[in-house]
């Protein structure tokens, strides 16, 4: 027999199996259907077993003709080969799909940064435009508060004094309102030579020369010319009262009683006198003029600090507001970004982002608190030495979100050099610390009319001393005024005499 490949197959050498030998093996002669049956079974096993040894061996041979088992090791190692670079092909690709949708995820972050760095920038022209609109406004009420002001002052210039003294016939030089106006002013001493000359020439008030004949007419013309001395005398002493302030008090109620001699000194031929009881009720009225002045004064500057308190609680609800809007703005991008984060499994960055979002969320819960809350703010102590000397603070309080905008504002054009923070100090009942402050400084208050102006006699450390025994858990506390400013002035002062001397 041959094979396929034309060479002699081999010949087995083991018996041939037949159905009489099986039968003869198992059944021992014995016939039956079961034994038969088993026989012709195991006859047909043998022969495909035959079969499949033969073909083994066939293909043994194929092998040992084209190398034997080096070729099957070689392809077996091959087999592996090309298993490990399919498994590294598999590996570079899912590495470049990683790398694919990392740098997918950066783009992604890139834009959305950028994207808030733009709205940042929009919510920062926002927030500066509802600044520079709060300004205006401000502006807009100072500029009201000025006119108004203004209108008062022009009311209250001073009106024509008129020391009328009966020897000159009640004219002499006294402050015009025309004095102010240029062009009015030769008109104006044209007019008074005038009026001059027409009493130089006793022309100014005609009389007759006769004199009452009867009793009767004399006590009748006595009482007219009392009459006439009573009305010059009340409109002295109105001009006196309209004129008068805290400041001359002393020299009104001198005037009040020289007006009166004169009266008296004019008369003397008929005795006439305003009587010194009604001088009196003049001068009384005089001081309750200068006080009830002074109140109403009083009652204005409090109705300007007042709708300047209005302005200014305005000015915080609004720059309050702008902040929360901010913060929740900005709290709203911060979530959105982290959603994207933790979909890119960046865990490093979403712990940075969950950390601005807690710092962005107690920054609203401070401002919605300072909201709710009146009373928290700010407790500021400053000086200013150049201006008022180094023995007088200002203690106040401010619940704007910046206190520094608060001593920005009072060191402005109005004082020469801007003032010096010796503390600003945050408590949740401002209003009760400032207010402990100026009890404990009252006999050291500087305007002791004006409680809203809060100089105070006093020098830090006493104040210092003050807010620690209140408070009690004072952090930071500046002493010695930097007055840069000032002290840098009194150098060139004193390098400009030091020349001067040399």
């Amino acid at each position: 027999m041959y094979d396929e490949f034309g060479r002699p197959a081999p010949q087995s050498n083991a018996p041939e199996v037949t159905k009489e030998s099986v039968l003869s093996y198992f059944g021992q002669g014995r016939k039956s259907k079961q034994i038969d049956a088993m026989a012709e079974e195991i006859v047909l096993l043998n022969s495909k077993l035959n079969s499949a040894q033969q073909a083994a061996d066939q293909y043994k041979r194929y092998l040992d003709h084209h190398g034997g088992m080096e070729v099957w090791d070689r392809d077996e190692i091959l087999g592996r080969q090309q298993k490990q670079i399919a498994e590294a092909q598999a590996e570079v690709a899912k590495s470049e799909n990683r790398a694919h949708q990392i740098l997918e995820g950066a783009r992604s972050e890139a834009s959305s940064i950028v994207r808030a760095a733009r709205e940042e920038v929009a919510n920062s022209e926002q927030e500066l435009d509802v600044r520079l609109k709060a300004r205006e406004h401000e502006a807009n009420v100072k500029v009201q508060s000025l006119r108004g002001e203004m209108a008062d002052l022009k009311k209250e210039l001073p009106v024509v004094r008129a020391d009328v003294a009966l020897s000159s016939s009640a004219l002499e030089d006294f402050t015009h309102p025309a004095d102010s106006y240029i062009d009015l002013q030769g008109d104006l001493r044209e007019l008074r030579q005038e009026m001059k000359s027409w009493i130089t020439e006793d022309v100014a008030i005609s009389s007759s020369e006769d004199l009452p004949s009867t009793p009767v007419k004399v006590r009748s013309f006595l009482k007219r010319v009392r009459k006439l001395a009573l009305r010059a005398y009340n409109g002295e002493a109105q001009g006196i009262i309209k004129a008068s302030t805290p400041a001359n008090v002393e020299n009104s109620l001198k005037k009040l009683y020289r007006s009166a001699d004169a009266i008296q000194n004019l008369t003397t031929e008929i005795n006439l006198s305003i009587d010194s009881e009604y001088q009196k009720l003049k001068a009384r009225e005089l001081e309750l003029a200068i006080k009830a002045e002074s109140k109403r004064k009083l009652a204005r500057e409090a109705e300007r600090e007042h709708r300047a308190e209005l302005k200014e609680q305005a000015r915080i609800d609004a720059e309050l507001e702008a902040q929360r809007a901010r913060l929740q703005k900005e709290k709203a991008h911060y979530e959105s970004i982290l959603l994207r984060v933790e979909e890119l499994g960046n865990e490093e960055r979403a712990l940075e982002i969950r950390h601005q979002l807690t710092e962005i969320e107690s920054g609203i819960a401070d401002v919605e608190y300072r909201q709710a809350n009146q009373r928290a703010g700010y407790v500021y102590v400053i000086s200013n030495i150049g201006s008022f000397g180094e023995r007088m603070v200002k203690i106040g309080l401010t619940r704007r979100l910046d206190p520094m905008d608060r001593v920005r504002e009072l060191g402005d054009a109005s004082v020469p050099f801007g003032f010096d923070v010796h503390t600003l100090f945050f408590s949740e009942d401002a209003v009760t610390v400032e207010a402990e402050l100026h009890r404990k400084f009252a006999r050291e208050r500087v305007n002791r009319i004006n409680n809203r102006r809060e100089f105070f006699y006093a020098t830090p450390h006493e104040v210092r001393e003050a807010l620690a025994d209140i408070q009690g858990d004072l952090l930071e506390f500046v002493e010695t005024p930097a007055a840069e400013q000032f002290k840098a002035s009194q150098e060139i002062v004193q390098h400009e005499l030091d020349e001067l001397n040399g």
